[in-house]
């Protein structure tokens, strides 16, 4: 394997403690009114049925779908509630808690990698943004979800920087025409989940395929109907040409713009949003995963409940030596190491080391008043 020159990471997991789904804690701001329309349940079926559900179905096929929409849905139940950039900025700086070891872990990768960090996260910017200017890492090697604008920010200024990058402003302006969009947003991506659903069982059903087209169709006509020309834009940016997410295969396209070259890059993810990035690059390997889909893509899996102790791995990278060699030099009580062999032959017992690292993780998230 070549030496990797970049260095890609997933946040929320990761440097941040997988407790923190900030997209769900803002479901948790929503009014009682709100969240008993979009309930959990019914954001649920929308983040696993329908948008991993297509992500999943066009796999394969020309087209090709992105997870990593849930968050971006969050905006818009967040904005139809009133709430604003200031109310997601605060949240974010309440509960955002770094894991142990990432300071750490950040100062070696900045003194290794020659500062060629690259934050790639699916999440709301007011989540990785703060962290990268704690560790003096520039915006324009961040990307987030919703508006990708990278221009470098003269002035610096973080709050700036998080409102140009979020599409809350146009959402908030257009809450009533919003709120007709959702409505029928939410019956499509059901019906589409429930078919999804019965496409992962009876894949050849010509029935089921075709009323997928249909359902498509009916969700692409939707944004059409939306009267407002910017609140149709973003929505269309968002989730239609989804230029606004950051998961799977946008986390590639944010890796091939800095540099189009698998082998000078390593990724480190802990979720499906992270499969085609870990599968794309040269030394892509996944952390505290249990995602199936994400495992089965990993060059390597390790399971901690601190992140300093990824640095061995890095350093194994670096020396050429990233590979299954290194379950034997690093395995321990403190850092389990699994091969790609180890994950074919038996997932599920890699899957439970790695949730029991998660869950240790998570036992040590602090809750806060909301």
């Amino acid at each position: 394997m070549n030496e990797p020159v970049y260095v890609g990471m997933d946040v929320e997991g990761i440097k941040v403690n997988p407790k923190v789904d900030f997209a769900w804690i803002s479901h948790e701001l929503l009014s009682e009114p709100t969240k008993a329309k979009f309930t959990k349940e019914v954001c649920d079926i929308y983040d696993g049925g329908y948008d991993d559900g297509r992500y999943f179905y066009d796999l394969g096929r020309s087209q090709r779908s992105s997870t990593g929409k849930w968050p971006l849905l969050s905006l818009c139940l967040a904005a139809i509630d009133g709430k604003t950039d200031d109310d997601l900025i605060a949240l974010a700086e309440k509960t955002t808690q770094l894991n142990p070891g990432t300071d750490k872990l950040m100062e070696y990768l900045l003194e290794r990698f020659d500062g060629r960090i690259y934050p790639i996260t699916s999440s709301y910017p007011a989540v990785e943004l703060p962290i990268a200017k704690k560790y003096d890492i520039p915006f324009t090697q961040v990307f987030t979800n919703g508006i990708q604008v990278r221009k470098e920010n003269p002035k610096k200024d973080i709050i700036e920087e998080i409102e140009r990058r979020s599409p809350m402003c146009i959402l908030s302006e257009n809450r009533e025409e919003l709120g007709k969009f959702l409505n029928e947003y939410k019956t499509t991506w059901e019906a589409l989940a429930t078919c999804y659903e019965q496409n992962s069982k009876t894949p050849n059903d010509a029935g089921i395929n075709m009323r997928i087209n249909d359902l498509l169709e009916y969700h692409d006509n939707l944004f059409e109907k939306v009267g407002n020309q910017k609140l149709r834009n973003v929505l269309e940016y968002l989730f239609l040409i989804e230029r606004g997410v950051m998961g799977s295969h946008r986390k590639v396209d944010a890796m091939r713009s800095v540099k189009d070259n698998r082998r000078a890059w390593t990724f480190v993810d802990d979720g499906i949003v992270g499969a085609m990035p870990i599968d794309w690059a040269k030394g892509g390997f996944s952390v505290n995963t249990t995602n199936k889909h994400a495992l089965s893509f990993s060059k390597l899996n390790v399971a901690t409940a601190d992140v300093s102790n990824l640095i061995p791995v890095y350093e194994a990278m670096l020396d050429g030596e990233f590979g299954p060699e290194l379950k034997e030099k690093l395995d321990s009580e403190r850092i389990r190491v699994f091969t790609p062999r180890d994950i074919q032959q038996d997932i599920e017992t890699v899957i439970s080391a790695n949730k029991e690292m998660k869950n240790k993780l998570k036992a040590l998230y602090v809750p806060v008043k909301m």
